[in-house]
């Protein structure tokens, strides 16, 4: 896989975005919204410190990029490709403050980010899982020309599933 050539290439930059690495100022930012209840309801991902955070960036550890508005600069969101073995592909995470989930930044992130990974790995699909329940997510896939895959058993035993979307060929 592509990652690392992929990201070398960063920052990108659209009308209304730019994607950037994320750099250890973004920890208090990055804490802040997985500490969210509103966002830890979908994704539930971290429970670390801003500290904690501080020392991954660091490392090269947090695989997060950064989502800014192109016009102010100012972080609103972030991305990352992650694996995911049970999708069957790469899943593509997107995260954004809550005032900013219904001005395009979502779709032109969730876009620019296919259109890359696509460029640097054609033969491997694009999913993304969510929550069934997670409304809005899946209007903003379907938008994007993800379509519905499958679903699996996120937890063994506790049955909570997440549904696997796969981004249609352009």
């Amino acid at each position: 896989m592509y990652i690392k050539q992929a990201i070398e290439s960063l920052p990108w930059r659209e009308e209304l975005i730019t994607i950037r690495k994320v750099v250890v100022s973004d920890a208090q930012f990055v804490h802040d919204m997985d500490t969210d209840i509103r966002v830890r309801k979908y994704l539930g991902i971290l429970n670390n410190s801003a500290h904690e955070l501080e020392k991954y960036i660091s490392e090269g550890r947090l695989p997060y990029l950064i989502v800014e508005d192109s016009t102010s600069g100012m972080p609103i969101g972030y991305t990352a490709f992650i694996e995911n073995s049970n999708a069957g592909g790469m899943d593509i995470l997107i995260c954004f403050i809550l005032s900013c989930r219904k001005n395009g930044y979502p779709d032109a992130t969730l876009n620019l980010m296919a259109r890359k990974w696509r460029k640097y790995n054609p033969d491997i699909p694009i999913t993304i899982s969510t929550s069934p329940g997670n409304t809005g997510a899946i209007k903003l896939l379907e938008r994007c020309g993800f379509s519905y895959l499958k679903n699996y058993e996120k937890i063994p035993g506790f049955g909570i599933t997440m549904n696997v979307y796969v981004k249609n060929e352009d």
